[in-house]
């Protein structure tokens, strides 16, 4: 590392793992170990030196043809409301970001970091703060839970609070209303023929990159369809 015209340089550094309370300092050592004087003292706080590792959002994701990616955001309290995804295949992909980069506790994301009901783990992948988890096997009029377990900060903090995200599978419901019924085809037909936005992509239930009267049809295969 060089240093500016002050003799100073910014360092990053992952400190192994600590408890709340210990102090912290360091020392610079030159290519021949020649080594400074010890820095002032950092007490550590919270097991790690900073906030407590949270999750802070989750989607679902799907691709929409030639239209890319569109993200239905998830509610993260399943005790007051669960999300309905109404698209193809229900929650296929779900990505979770959190209030910091993350880590498996055992050194590889897999299975053993999720519990999963109504669907089977396919694979997940780390980047950063965000953790993508692929799913299959979706089960249509039901509810997908995922529970977190084993993830932690680069300080070694693990993910603090309740962190299950519940998501309801129910092809055709594009008004989210638990039920697939008229008003939801009356919602495709007011925007047919439309390339999928931000605004309408819930509408897309196949997923092609537009609003067609092939996605009305598959709101009256499901009419009736519900989940609780």
């Amino acid at each position: 590392m060089t240093t500016d015209s002050n003799c100073s340089a910014t360092i990053n550094a992952v400190v192994g793992a600590t408890s709340p309370g210990e102090m912290i300092t360091a020392t610079a050592t030159d290519p021949f170990n020649n080594t400074s004087e010890f820095s002032a003292c950092l007490e550590v706080q919270n097991g790690g030196g900073g906030n407590p590792l949270t999750l802070t959002s989750a989607v679902s994701r799907k691709t929409h043809g030639s239209a890319g990616d569109f993200d239905l955001s998830l509610v993260l309290d399943p005790a007051s409301d669960v999300t309905v995804e109404p698209r193809n295949g229900g929650p296929t992909q779900v990505i979770f970001t959190f209030s910091d980069d993350v880590v498996a506790s055992d050194g590889m994301i897999s299975s053993n970091e999720f519990t999963i009901t109504n669907a089977a783990f396919s694979s997940a992948s780390i980047a950063g703060n965000e953790i993508t988890l692929n799913l299959t096997g979706v089960v249509d009029q039901s509810v997908v839970t995922i529970a977190l377990s084993g993830i932690e900060d680069m300080n070694g903090t693990p993910l603090s609070g309740d962190n299950d995200v519940a998501i309801r599978a129910l092809l055709g419901d594009t008004n989210q209303n638990h039920t697939v019924d008229k008003p939801d085809y009356e919602l495709i037909e007011q925007h047919l023929n439309e390339a999928v936005d931000s605004s309408n992509f819930l509408l897309d239930l196949n997923l092609n990159g537009t609003v067609q009267k092939s996605d009305g049809r598959i709101v009256r295969t499901n009419r009736r369809h519900s989940v609780p």
